[in-house]
């Protein structure tokens, strides 16, 4: 996941993603115009997609992990 070509505050909220749902066995996947950036076209985006399989995401803990990291979210938004 470590691609030059991607700005690095994308390139955290990514890994920091993709940490939680691994360490958590949630299945997920990366869509949208980030995809289209990490295999190597140019497309400018400012947000990551992302699809999550919720039956077994405990919501308010997703939340606190996003919040301790710096990232505004809430229960509501999710």
């Amino acid at each position: 996941m470590d691609n030059p070509e991607l700005p690095e505050p994308i390139l955290k909220i990514l890994k920091d993603l993709d940490y939680y749902l691994k360490m958590n066995k949630i299945p997920h996947v990366i869509v949208g115009g980030i995809v289209v950036n990490i295999w190597g076209r140019t497309r400018n985006t400012n947000d990551v997609d992302i699809i999550i399989d919720h039956r077994n995401l405990k919501i308010r803990d997703f939340v606190n992990f996003l919040t301790e990291r710096g990232y505004s979210i809430s229960e509501y938004e999710m």
